[in-house]
């Protein structure tokens, strides 16, 4: 079940000021948002991921999310909102379960 566009847009202003932050839940959230098209601007698919790659390396990148990583390197290995490339997903990968206790 998805959240109305009413509801998700007002749930993703919350997200976007809690990650300009910098709390890192809230920016792997707002990449979610953004993958999935919740409460965001109609934009092309290919728009909204590159913009939650964007949320996505910011949170592995300033703040270590295995998350994060995990997401980027599942974009990298299927080619979505990224160009392809399978050498950079093993890394994100495997520095997620190096990460993870």
């Amino acid at each position: 079940m998805s959240p109305s566009n009413d509801t998700a847009r007002v749930a993703l202003t919350q997200w976007t000021r809690s990650a300009s932050q910098n709390n890192i839940d809230a920016l792997v959230k707002v990449g979610d948002y953004y993958y999935h098209g919740f409460g965001v601007p109609d934009e092309p698919e290919v728009v909204r991921w590159e913009k939650a790659a964007g949320y996505y390396q910011s949170a592995a990148d300033t703040q270590f999310s295995a998350l994060a990583m995990w997401n980027l390197g599942w974009m990298y290995e299927n080619g979505i909102g990224v160009t392809q490339v399978h050498c950079w997903d093993l890394k994100h990968m495997r520095d997620d379960l190096l990460m993870s206790p």
